[in-house]
């Protein structure tokens, strides 16, 4: 029971740190980074592509024809279960081996995200990938801006993501702090729920008028995804929110 509580808070902390890792996702680097694991390089709207589109809202959006949906299944299901078998190694480890797992699992989870994004890429026609690219900024929501090209894009200064960067870091540090002392991993789930919703306003606050604006004409129009097809508690959809984000409400 002991070590399945301890595990239980160690994937608790992984998903926190994924969802507010803006202090490694905006250092800049090539590829879609899950910093939080030592992976290092950026982080990309393009993340959330693979979970997006699996999804039937999204699918029927897109207007995905049988062919499309049975190659990105397969890839999806593959990259899915490598999952799976990646984070049950780290039930056994020791303490001191926890940091270097770590780093072994995101490189290994970047490799899987790469391969999946380059066969929904290949995939999609033209106009179905720019609209996906669209949805996956309303989900991403405020975890958009740690995106270099979306940096580049609303014309961000150095001040605004040094700004957004230590935001990040501060709400890595309070969910630390969440399991530093063991507990129930349940009770954090309102907790990690305040800390996002603290960071999307302070994010938020970051932008001017004009990249507000700017932001949401990127969005596209906006899609009414399901809770049930986002999946987990509200701390742990990716991000849904910000300024026009399908977080709320849902």
């Amino acid at each position: 029971m002991l070590r399945s509580t301890r595990f239980a808070s160690i994937v608790l902390a992984m998903l926190g740190m994924l969802v507010f890792s803006a202090a490694a996702w905006a250092q800049p680097g090539p590829g879609m980074g899950f910093g939080m694991f030592g992976g290092g390089p950026a982080a990309s709207v393009s993340m959330q592509y693979g979970r997006l589109i699996n999804m039937p809202t999204v699918q029927k959006e897109l207007e995905l024809v049988d062919d499309q949906k049975t190659k990105i299944k397969e890839v999806s299901d593959k990259a899915q279960a490598a999952r799976r078998e990646l984070m049950m190694g780290m039930q056994d480890a020791a303490p001191e081996e926890r940091q270097a797992k770590m780093e072994e699992i995101g490189k290994k989870m970047q490799a899987q995200q790469d391969e999946l994004k380059k066969v929904i890429e290949s995939t999609l026609l033209p106009n179905q990938l720019k609209r996906l690219k669209e949805i996956a900024l309303q989900v991403a929501g405020t975890q958009a801006l740690n995106d270099k090209q979306i940096q580049d894009d609303l014309k961000l200064t150095s001040d605004q993501v040094a700004k957004i960067k230590t935001i990040g870091e501060d709400s890595m540090k309070k969910i630390r702090d969440l399991f530093s002392e063991g507990g129930d991993p349940q009770s954090a789930f309102p907790k990690i729920q305040e800390i996002r919703q603290d960071v999307e306003k302070q994010i938020v606050g970051v932008l001017t008028d004009e990249q507000k604006a700017s932001l949401e004409k990127m969005k596209g129009q906006k899609l009414e995804i399901p809770a049930s097809e986002l999946g987990g508690r509200g701390g742990f959809r990716g991000g849904p929110g910000g300024p026009g984000g399908p977080g709320r409400g849902n």
